[in-house]
């Protein structure tokens, strides 16, 4: 876990060095909620599930962006957050020892492009490719996934006065997933045995992103 988390860190630097050297206008702020739904496409081991499972989050964030109200085509956009991931019922749920929701831990890079632009609205769309981890244990299981995903975004930006914009935006992504699930022989060992997990995700979303600006005026 430490490990993931240190890697998260380190990724969410570099991406800092998107912003141009020659602006220090920025903006800083959260979000929240993000929520989605969509579908997933489960294989453990050599068992794919022959139908889809419903899939659905809800979570929140820091977000920082190069250009919120600045003149300019050229955006980035950077997201780290925490989301609660549901993956299927509550039947599928417990046959397969998930007694709750996954813990997701994303970092989102989003490259918008303006096709609109005033004073008061930027309009932006762009690509946005994700890193993330998931994680759920219990005294059963102890699931570890590590996951890239991809996703067209559309976004607006509201900017109110000099220093206060609300963002939302929303997208539909699509993402890999792969890891191991290690079986506990009691509550607290592990045992040797594992399985081999894949999860494809669809799903779409919707983000409201709440920030400050700093030196960013359209000008």
């Amino acid at each position: 876990m430490r490990k993931i988390t240190r890697l998260l860190l380190t990724l969410a630097i570099l991406g800092l060095f998107c912003i141009p050297n020659e602006s220090f206008a920025v903006g800083l702020g959260i979000y929240i909620p993000t929520v989605g739904t969509g579908t997933s496409t489960l294989k453990i081991e050599d068992f794919e599930f022959p139908n889809d499972i419903d899939n659905s989050h809800f979570g929140f964030g820091f977000v920082l962006d190069t250009k919120v109200a600045n003149p300019g085509v050229f955006n980035y956009r950077l997201h780290i957050g925490f989301e609660s991931f549901e993956l299927g019922n509550s039947n599928f749920r417990e046959d397969n020892e998930l007694d709750d929701n996954l813990s997701r831990y994303s970092i989102d890079n989003t490259f918008g492009f303006a096709v609109l632009q005033s004073s008061v609205v930027r309009l932006w769309l762009g690509p946005q490719i994700r890193l993330s981890y998931m994680h759920y244990s219990n005294d059963y299981i102890d699931l570890n996934l590590i996951g890239l995903g991809f996703a067209p975004v559309l976004g607006v930006n509201f900017n109110m006065g000099d220093v206060f914009t609300l963002a939302p935006e929303l997208g539909y992504r699509f993402s890999f997933y792969g890891g191991t699930n290690s079986y506990n022989s009691d509550d607290y060992w592990l045992t040797d045995d594992e399985e081999d997990w894949t999860l494809n995700n669809r799903e779409f979303f919707i983000k409201l992103n709440i920030i400050f600006r700093i030196n960013d005026y359209y000008l």
